[in-house]
């Protein structure tokens, strides 16, 4: 459970990032 929601926080940081840089 616990790596699930590691996984979506790290997904959400990732497309921040993504839209940041556009």
């Amino acid at each position: 459970m616990v790596t699930l929601v590691w996984l979506y926080i790290e997904i959400l940081r990732l497309l921040s990032k993504l839209r940041s840089r556009n």
